[in-house]
């Protein structure tokens, strides 16, 4: 779940097969009135296999997102309207994946793990475009997490704990 006020973005599970489907919900809060219902978002796709990762920046939400049918992921941005674009994400046969945005600016910071090996990238530009950060992970496995401090700072960790990254 991740939130810009007043909208609030959920990832829900919407199956209980074997391959697992996902779903992206919306909610908008405000005040002192009661909670509000919670809505399904229209997506182009439904997003198997890999729990979608998904972050907010300026009223929009960001979404990583895989439906199995080519090896990139995408890199669904849902707007405030409701509207959804559908991209290509920075990640390449990810099993899992993190994002992060940045609380100011328009800079997003993606871990994509493989099960082999992870790899990071940021995109200064909402999304349009990805590179590759090349940080040395001193120890850090395929189950770290990414935290957007700042379009060129992001902190890595756990497992081994943090590791500050600039690009």
């Amino acid at each position: 779940m991740d939130f810009y006020p007043p909208n609030r973005w959920a990832v829900v599970r919407t199956s209980s097969g074997d391959i697992p489907e996902f779903g992206i919900y919306e909610a908008q809060f405000s005040g002192s009135a009661p909670a509000p219902e919670w809505t399904a978002v229209s997506l182009p796709f439904t997003p198997t296999r890999v729990q979608p990762a998904i972050a907010a920046q300026r009223g929009s939400a960001y979404v990583l997102a895989s439906d199995g049918s080519r090896a990139t992921d995408h890199l669904l941005v849902v707007s405030a309207d409701d509207s959804v674009t559908d991209d290509t994400g920075p990640c390449v046969n990810a099993v899992d994946a993190d994002l992060s945005a940045t609380p100011v600016g328009n800079a997003l910071w993606a871990a994509c793990k493989t099960g082999h090996a992870e790899s990071l990238a940021i995109s200064s530009d909402d999304g349009a475009h990805w590179v590759p950060v090349d940080a040395e992970r001193g120890g850090q496995s395929n189950a770290a997490t990414i935290g957007a401090i700042s379009g060129s700072v992001a902190a890595v960790g756990p497992p081994t704990g943090p590791l500050e990254l600039e690009h």
